[in-house]
C-alpha cells in the first residue's frame, strides 16, 4: 500500500496544472456486492508538456494502493512521495527527479467502498417478493468520477476509455459500449467492453446488476435498450419505442449520426436527478423511464417522454461537444432543454408540445431571473459545491429561452434552415472536444454579431 501524506504543498489550486493530459484509460474494475467494496487498476497514458517534478491527479478513494510511471522508452520513473489535498479531492504524486516533456504510463491500484449517497460509484436496492436485492451503478456528474477511479476528472481532459468489469456469475456488467467479450473463470466472470470514443470523465458509466432488457433499433442500426429490474421490461415498453424516433429525429436535425453502436436506458431505483447523459448509457430514476399504462396518468407519460428526449439531446449537446469548464453548463443544458419540446413534438406530435415552452420553461426561468440570487447564464464557478449550485432553472429554463429566442429571430430574419445549418457546423466543428459560449456566438454568427448582444443575458 502506498503511503499517503496530507499536507499543504506547493501546488494550491483547485484547478488541474494544464501541462499534464491524459489521452486513453485502461481501466480495470472488479466489484463485490456481498460487502460492497470495489478494487481496481487504471492505466493512463498522459502526456507531459514541459519539464514537471509532479503530477496532479483526481483521487478520492479508500487507499492507493500503488503507482508506477513508465516512459515510453519503457523505463521505470521513481516516485519519492505523495501529498493528498482531501479539500481539493486530488493527489499530488511527487518523483525524485523532474520528468521530461513526453508520453508516459501511469499506472494506479485502488480500493473503494461502494456509496450509498447516489454519487460516484454507489449502491443500489430494490426488492422482489421482500427480498432485497443489490446492484452497483454510477453517477460521476459533476465531479465523481474520482470517487470510482483516479482520473483527471475535467470536462476538457478528455480521453478515450477500455474498460473491463469482472463481477461475479450472479450479476451482468454494462458499460457505455458494447460488450466485446465475456471472460469466464470459476465464479466469477469479466466483462470486456468495445473502446470509447474520445469524451469526458463525468460520461463514463457503468452498472453491476441482475437487470433484464428489451431491445429495438432505429431505421440506421443503432441498437436502443432498457433495462429495468427483472419483471418490469413491460414496464420499460413506451421508453423504448418513443426512445427510437427520438434519437432518429435528433440525428436528422443535427445533420450527425449518433457516434455509437448501441444506446442503453436503465431504470435505477435510487436516483438523486432525473436522469443522466452518460455516453451510450443513460441512466434515470425509474419514475422517469417506466410507464404503466394501466395505472399512470397522461402527465406521466408525458415526463417520461421529455426526459428521455432531454438526455438523447445531451449525446450531441454535452457530450459529443462539451462546455471547456462548468461555467458554460448552459451550453448542456440549456440546448437539452431547448430541444426536447421539438423531440417530442416529432415522437408525438398530438401532443403539442412546443406550445408548452411557455408555461413549463419560459415562465419558470423568468420567476428564477426575478431573483436577488438570480445569475447569468454563464458564471465563474470553481469548486464541486459551486458547480452543483448551478444547475438550476437558470441554467436549464433561462438557457433554452434565450436559444428559443435567437431562433425565432434568425429564422424570421435569415430563413428557418439557417439557425439549424449554423448549429450542424459548431458541431462539427468541435466534435469530440470543447466549446466556450463565445465560440457558439462565432458559430451561429451572420451579418450581425450575435455575441454582442446574447452576451447581455
Amino acid at each position: 500500500m502506498t503511503d499517503i501524506l496530507v499536507a499543504k504543498d506547493k501546488w494550491d489550486d483547485i484547478r488541474l496544472p494544464t501541462w499534464v493530459s491524459p489521452s486513453h484509460y485502461a481501466l480495470d474494475m472488479e466489484t463485490n456486492l456481498k460487502d460492497f467494496t470495489f478494487e481496481g487498476k487504471v492505466h493512463i497514458t498522459i502526456d507531459v508538456k514541459k519539464k514537471t517534478k509532479f503530477i496532479v491527479i483526481h483521487q478520492a478513494l479508500k487507499s492507493i494502493e500503488f503507482i508506477d510511471l513508465v516512459s515510453a522508452d519503457g523505463s521505470l520513473v521513481k516516485y519519492s512521495h505523495i501529498v493528498h489535498k482531501p479539500e481539493y479531492e486530488y493527489s499530488i504524486i511527487y518523483f525524485k527527479k523532474k520528468i521530461s516533456k513526453g508520453q508516459y504510463l501511469l499506472s494506479l491500484g485502488f480500493t473503494g467502498e461502494l456509496a450509498t449517497n447516489m454519487a460516484g460509484y454507489y449502491l443500489s436496492t430494490y426488492k422482489i417478493n421482500s427480498v432485497e436485492h443489490f446492484l452497483a451503478t454510477t453517477q460521476f456528474e459533476p465531479t465523481k468520477a474520482r470517487y470510482a477511479f483516479p482520473s483527471f476528472d475535467e470536462p476538457d481532459k478528455k480521453a478515450v476509455f477500455d474498460i473491463t468489469m469482472t463481477t461475479s456469475t450472479q450479476y451482468h456488467a454494462i458499460s457505455n459500449m458494447p460488450v466485446k467479450d465475456i471472460i469466464h473463470a470459476g465464479e466469477y466472470q469479466t466483462f470486456v467492453f468495445e473502446s470509447t470514443v474520445k469524451m469526458s470523465t463525468y460520461l463514463v458509466a457503468f452498472i453491476v446488476s441482475e437487470f433484464e432488457s428489451i431491445s429495438s433499433q432505429t431505421n440506421n442500426g443503432v441498437k436502443i435498450s432498457v433495462y429495468t429490474a427483472p419483471g418490469q421490461t413491460k414496464l420499460g415498453e413506451y421508453a423504448l419505442k418513443v426512445g427510437v424516433p427520438i434519437l432518429e429525429y435528433y440525428q436528422k436535425v443535427y445533420g450527425i449520426d449518433f457516434p455509437l453502436p448501441k444506446l442503453d436506458m436503465v431504470a435505477v431505483p435510487d436516483f438523486s436527478a432525473g436522469a443522466m447523459e452518460n455516453w451510450g448509457l443513460v441512466t434515470y430514476r425509474d419514475t422517469a423511464l417506466l410507464y404503466d399504462p394501466k395505472t399512470s396518468t397522461p402527465a406521466n407519460k408525458q415526463r417520461v417522454a421529455t426526459v428521455i428526449a432531454h438526455e438523447l439531446a445531451h449525446q450531441w449537446f454535452g457530450n459529443l461537444v462539451t462546455m471547456k469548464w462548468w461555467n458554460d453548463l448552459w451550453l448542456n443544458e440549456g440546448f437539452a432543454e431547448f430541444m426536447e419540446y421539438k423531440a417530442v413534438q416529432a415522437a408525438e406530435p398530438t401532443w403539442n408540445m412546443t406550445d408548452q415552452f411557455i408555461p413549463l420553461d419560459l415562465v419558470r426561468a423568468l420567476r428564477a431571473d426575478e431573483s436577488l440570487f438570480t445569475h447569468s447564464i454563464a458564471l465563474p464557478v470553481k469548486d464541486p459545491a459551486e458547480i452543483s449550485n448551478i444547475f438550476d432553472d437558470i441554467s436549464y429554463g433561462k438557457g433554452s429561452s434565450i436559444l428559443r429566442m435567437l431562433e425565432a429571430w434568425m429564422d424570421e430574419k435569415y430563413g428557418k434552415e439557417v439557425f439549424f445549418g449554423k448549429l450542424h457546423n459548431y458541431l462539427l466543428e468541435h466534435a469530440y472536444s470543447n466549446a466556450e459560449t463565445e465560440q457558439l456566438w462565432e458559430a451561429l454568427r451572420t451579418d450581425q454579431d450575435i455575441g454582442s448582444f446574447m452576451s447581455t443575458w
